[in-house]
């Protein structure tokens, strides 16, 4: 064999290895795409069912929300009819109030009516004037304190 011979063995040789390495990497590092793509694939279907999921609650929340909303603006409403209500009450009775105030200041001012002094009844009689039949036989409760 003639010397470029030798040359080309051993240059055949070195490309024989340098494959063998190249081919013994992407093996190690070989990945099966199948089955890849399969659990790619389950995430995407389990991603897309909560996500359905999230959707119908969030259908169920705003219906939530809209019958709250309804709810409560019904009770504003019927708290601000019996606000309402009260204030017209509220100025009744002031009206009233004021009415008897003014009232009672014209009675107050006014003079009032003059009556004669009713006549004065006789004055009861002494301790020491006789006594009827009746009181004398019963004693009253001033003389029997006396006696004790």
């Amino acid at each position: 064999m003639t010397f470029v011979g030798k040359i080309l063995v051993i240059v055949i040789m070195a490309f024989a290895l340098l494959f063998l390495g190249i081919s013994t990497v992407v093996f190690t590092t070989h990945t099966n795409w199948k089955t890849a793509t399969e659990a790619e694939k389950k995430k995407v279907s389990d991603l897309n069912t909560k996500a359905q999921a999230l959707t119908s609650q969030i259908e169920t929340v705003k219906k939530d929300l809209e019958k709250a909303q309804a709810d409560h603006k019904a009770a504003i409403e019927q708290s601000q009819a019996s606000i309402k209500s009260l204030e017209d009450e509220i100025k009744t009775h002031q009206a009233e109030r004021t009415a008897a105030q003014s009232k009672l200041e014209v009675a107050q001012r006014a003079p009032g009516p003059r009556w004669p002094k009713p006549p004065r009844t006789a004055r009861r009689p002494n301790s020491s004037a006789p006594r009827s039949r009746r009181s004398r036989n019963r004693p009253t409760s001033t003389s029997s304190s006396r006696r004790s």
